[in-house]
């Protein structure tokens, strides 16, 4: 099994994700609700928790079977989950 590659790549997926956090800070400064620094720090904290993963391993490139592919998605949700809440 490749972890560094597995890592690698569910931190690029986070990173990633993080910038979907930027649409819904815009528009809560665009209708200064006070909600849009909430919104800045996740896409922060995210980004850097996936450059985190992504920057140490970012050149193990290994061929990937199935079974990493199954646990790269299931790394994913369960990372996605936490990050989102």
């Amino acid at each position: 099994m490749h972890i560094l590659s597995i890592i690698r790549i569910v931190g690029l997926l986070v990173a990633l994700f993080s910038s979907t956090m930027l649409l819904p800070a815009l528009v809560a400064f665009g209708y200064r609700d006070g909600g849009g620094a909430e919104f800045v720090s996740s896409f922060l904290i995210a980004l850097l928790l996936g450059v985190v993963l992504w920057f140490p391993n970012r050149y193990h490139k290994k061929e990937m079977r199935s079974k990493e592919g199954f646990l790269i998605v299931v790394l994913f949700w369960t990372v996605l989950g936490s990050v989102g809440a």
